[in-house]
């Protein structure tokens, strides 16, 4: 349950920094810092900024789930002696 709440919030992260625009200047702020090259193009710019911590915050939480998942995979198989799969897809 609690690996599927955090990829929600994962995913409306990551939804939010990319489709919604604010209304200011910066059309496009994604554009404008791959324009500007990732390296000092976020300071003193508000929606740059909130844009990417948007994304950062929304990559963040998806390794967090992933985390938890792999974790709780990893416990249901310890106390049964059987070895954790080299691939838990599949």
């Amino acid at each position: 349950m609690v690996p599927r709440l955090i990829v929600a919030v994962a995913c409306i992260h990551i939804f939010v920094g990319l489709l919604v625009r604010p209304d200011s200047l910066d059309p496009n702020p994604l554009t404008g810092i791959a324009r500007d090259g990732f390296v000092n193009s976020i300071a003193a710019n508000v929606d740059r900024e909130a844009t990417f911590w948007f994304l950062a915050t929304g990559v963040y939480f998806g390794s967090c789930a992933a985390s938890v998942g792999l974790l709780k995979l990893v416990r249901a198989g310890a106390g049964t002696g059987r070895r954790v799969p080299a691939w838990p897809a599949r």
